[in-house]
């Protein structure tokens, strides 16, 4: 998943209801606020945030504008990719 910010929250309100294992992106700039904190954090397994901005494959320029993190629930954390782990599964 990868939500458009404008409906973000509602967006990842349901991803956490429907979705048993699955990983979603979303911009990781202000892990302070309400949707990290409330939403996001609380309904995670793990936050991975890599090393580098995420460039997508088949696409022309220099990849995203903000800072990404994957969000995963249910699935194994990524291996062999530079950055930082947040364990938060219970």
């Amino acid at each position: 998943m990868n939500p458009p910010f404008s409906v973000a929250r509602q967006m990842f309100v349901k991803f956490f209801k429907v979705v048993s294992s699955g990983v979603a992106i979303y911009r990781c700039d202000n892990l302070e606020t309400a949707i990290w904190q409330e939403i996001i954090f609380p309904g995670s397994d793990w936050v991975f945030i890599p090393n580098r901005r995420v460039s997508y494959e088949g696409m022309n320029g220099s990849g995203a504008r903000f800072p990404s993190a994957l969000v995963g629930v249910g699935v194994d954390i990524p291996n062999n990719i530079s950055g930082t782990i947040l364990n938060l599964s219970r």
